[in-house]
């Protein structure tokens, strides 16, 4: 900020760093207001359907779930969707976490077969990038576990129990 400006783009990268900070360590309000500050910023340089703005509403939805903003999270996540599928491609990293805060906000709001969907869709593409195995796949199998037990689906929730655990014990 003192050598560009408050205001700067510049602080794009690290305020989105920022607000994954604050929600990491359950600061929620300082998560939010980070959030909006560098969407307001990217927006007012780059418009609202600049890539870059596409990613920090990706980020700010997933703080707003965070918050328990649901529907403002899931209005923020299918706002960046498509934008994102353009720019980045639909198999792209950005698709695959954007729908997994996608699902995330549907699950908040109860939306369970919805958020199941979105789940399914960015696990599907996460898979595509590091296989069936791999740790980058651990939040989104996770949330589907609490998708498959809202929806009662306890033998679905049981095999992505399984596959974290598998999962993890490779990690170690």
């Amino acid at each position: 900020e003192n050598v560009h400006g408050s205001r700067s783009l510049a602080l794009n990268e690290p305020l989105n760093d920022l607000a994954y900070f604050y929600y990491n360590v359950d600061q929620m309000n300082e998560a939010v207001l980070t959030a909006e500050r560098i969407l307001s910023i990217c927006q007012e340089h780059l418009g609202a359907k600049h890539p870059r703005c596409a990613w920090t509403l990706s980020v700010a939805s997933l703080t707003y779930d965070g918050s328990g903003d649901f529907v403002k999270a899931e209005r923020m996540a299918n706002e960046a969707l498509p934008i994102l599928e353009t720019t980045e491609g639909a198999q792209s990293w950005p698709v695959a976490s954007t729908l997994n805060r996608l699902g995330m906000a549907l699950d908040g709001e109860g939306r369970f077969p919805e958020a199941e969907t979105a789940l399914r869709h960015a696990l599907a593409i996460r898979e595509a990038f590091g296989g069936t195995n791999w740790n980058g796949l651990l939040p989104i199998l996770q949330n589907l576990v609490s998708v498959y037990r809202e929806e009662g689906k306890e033998t679905e929730a049981t095999k992505c129990r399984q596959r974290i655990e598998t999962i993890e014990s490779h990690r170690r």
